[in-house]
């Protein structure tokens, strides 16, 4: 159905959130733009840096409620809140 195709892209979405952050971080001292260091902080809020292995189900849960969660989105500039509906 395609309220299940949504709740996997926002898992897929929340997966390579996680690891693109790990990379920009992974390039410091260079930084990113000032946008998507405003994204970077809210995926940090929600998940720590990877430092050491650990198991992701619990940050990937978190960062997929976070991309459900457009009201904490649209504090990123240029980002609108909209309302999405998921129903299981």
């Amino acid at each position: 159905s395609i309220s299940a195709m949504n709740r996997n892209c926002a898992g897929i979405v929340a997966i390579e959130g996680i690891a693109a952050a790990q990379g920009v971080e992974c390039r410091a001292p260079l930084l990113t733009s000032p946008r998507l260091q405003q994204v970077l902080s809210l995926i940090r809020k929600h998940c720590p840096a990877l430092e050491d292995d650990r198991i992701l189900s619990g940050d990937i849960a978190a960062v997929t409620a976070l991309v459900h969660d457009s009201d904490q989105l649209s504090i990123v500039d240029g980002v609108d809140s909209i309302q999405l509906e998921f129903t299981k």
